[in-house]
């Protein structure tokens, strides 16, 4: 084996590193090929050219791929690739005009909660103190954070 094709190796298992590291992150099939060509590479400078030159490569990939590491995940390229959009909504809304007395209508079968149509506010999620059937005439109890606590009317 050439000495050129041992850096070679060495060098595409780096990149392979790289690609797991800042674009694929996990163990992959990008790690594991990284990993064993960089192996790979170091084993065979060991038993081509002696320990010397297995150290000395061994010590520069490690060098090259903190120094890598370091510019790329500072560039431009990472931050491209990285999501940096802001979710602003909310799930599960609730109208804070609804209060205690309100009246409307089961949609769905209150089996602790379920929905229910409000006329001044549409379709809420509610939570119901017992079981209650759908079309069943339904009154706002309480209102705690989110939960609407309803009774049959």
């Amino acid at each position: 084996m050439t000495l050129t094709f041992i850096i070679i190796l060495a060098l595409l298992g780096l990149v392979c590193l790289l690609i797991e590291i800042l674009i694929i992150p996990g163990i992959g099939f990008a790690g594991i090929i990284g990993t064993a060509a960089t192996i790979g590479g170091v084993y065979l400078a060991h038993t081509e050219y002696g320990g010397t030159t297995s150290t000395c490569l061994l010590v520069g990939e490690m060098l090259l791929l903190a120094l890598l590491c370091a510019l790329l995940w500072n560039s431009t390229i990472r931050r491209r690739l990285s999501l940096n959009t802001k979710i602003d909504s909310h799930v599960n809304d609730q109208p804070s005009s609804i209060s205690v007395g309100d009246t409307g209508i089961a949609i769905t079968r209150l089996n602790l909660f379920g929905k229910a149509q409000f006329p001044q506010h549409g379709y809420i999620e509610v939570k119901a103190l017992s079981f209650i059937d759908q079309g069943t005439p339904v009154k706002v109890i309480s209102t705690d954070n989110n939960t609407i606590l309803v009774d049959k009317a």
